[in-house]
């Protein structure tokens, strides 16, 4: 009989593995170029024979979407549980997969919930093996738009010593990285919204891709080292003031370029009399 369950298990073990290689393989021909890789770890205090104790889940993770706006992902990846038992640790690996819908509401924040399955392989003999399901919901920081850092509230689901299933709460943090955002200029706004596609790395750019320029010097922002410079002054490839003859008038401002040195000048540049 034991040697039945046995197998059981391993064929269980098995038909997962399958399941969650078959659901990276359909997900890189099917959910298109926007895929995400991201890790994620939660904390929780737990209780069992009235012994507490803190346990520990993360998971190293792949997401893919059909594009990178879409609000629906899958998921799959390798989930690990740490916790302890009358001062002994354990620790769990488990493959698991899921779906998640990531909305944002601004450009910066959104809120997400994820819902999957997974099956932990034990190592020990006070464990076994077995299949869980879990949940989680947070809201979403994006700082740049191919990265976000993610705060939930998720179940942590383990099997206990005496093969009773039991579920904790924890809060936790996770980052992702999205890899085929189309930004041919690298200025973080999409193609498809950038109107315009080629402006200069470095350049500071408004919410449709095109470039800053507060003083009007011709020097975007960003690029531009004196971005306070006076309206109509030369300036050079940097976006700093000239002064050819060093009057402290900025050429194009002074109306007297070759005043001699040591010689005092008005607002215009023109020596006084």
């Amino acid at each position: 009989m034991a040697g039945n369950d046995r197998k059981v298990k391993v064929a269980a073990r098995r038909l997962f593995l399958a399941a969650a290689i078959l659901f990276f393989i359909s997900g890189s021909m099917f959910a298109g170029p926007a895929v995400r890789l991201g890790v994620e770890g939660a904390f929780t205090s737990q209780s069992i024979f009235e012994q507490s104790s803190a346990e520990f889940n993360g998971a190293l993770f792949a997401e893919f979407s059909r594009n990178y706006l879409c609000p629906w992902h899958l998921g799959a990846g390798v989930r690990v549980n740490s916790f302890t038992v009358d001062d002994l640790g354990y620790l769990l690996a488990a493959p698991e997969v899921k779906a998640i819908y990531l909305k944002s509401f601004s450009p910066r924040f959104g809120l997400i919930g994820d819902i999957g399955a997974g099956y932990f392989i034990s190592n020990v003999a006070e464990i076994d093996d077995g299949f869980y399901a879990r949940f989680a919901a947070g809201f979403v920081y994006m700082p740049l738009p191919v990265f976000n850092i993610r705060f939930t509230v998720s179940s942590m689901p383990v099997k206990t010593p005496t093969d009773e299933s039991f579920m904790n709460f924890g809060a936790g943090i996770g980052v992702t990285y999205l890899f085929g955002f189309p930004d041919s200029d690298r200025d973080w706004i999409a193609d498809d919204i950038d109107t315009c596609r080629k402006t200069p790395r470095g350049a500071k750019v408004d919410a449709k891709g095109c470039a800053l320029d507060s003083d009007g010097d011709g020097v975007f922002d960003g690029l531009d080292k004196c971005p306070d410079t006076p309206y109509e002054a030369f300036v050079n490839s940097t976006g700093c003031p000239t002064d050819s003859d060093n009057d402290g008038v900025f050429n194009g401002v002074d109306k007297c370029d070759d005043t001699p040195e040591n010689i005092k000048v008005d607002s215009y540049g023109c020596p006084k009399d």
